[in-house]
């Protein structure tokens, strides 16, 4: 989705709530494309509504932030590969008035 994300504007972010250290390694490792950020507290995490279910098994999802802070977009899942539904988040970034 890169070129589609490029074409609309948007930029990609993933944060992790691991060390830097350990945002580095996984960036090298995965070979991303994108800036990979650490949240050790999780703070980011939980403010847009993640958390960890029965304890060890950690959400992951997709937010889509406007210009203006607004979230656009957002999903949640526990497999971080479906958590993603392309057409909806395209279509967020064609019609910001839809969430």
């Amino acid at each position: 989705m890169r070129r589609e994300l490029a074409e609309r504007d948007a930029r990609v972010l993933v944060i992790g709530g691991g060390t830097a250290i350990a945002a580095r390694m996984a960036a090298r490792f995965l070979r991303l494309p994108f800036p990979v950020l650490h949240d050790p507290e999780r703070a980011v995490y939980r403010a847009y509504g993640f958390e960890r279910k029965l304890g060890v098994i950690q959400q992951s999802g997709t937010v889509l932030v406007d210009r203006d802070g607004i979230v656009r977009y957002r999903t949640v899942g526990l497999n971080p590969f479906a958590a993603l539904d392309r057409g909806a988040l395209l279509g967020a970034l064609e019609d910001p008035g839809t969430a």
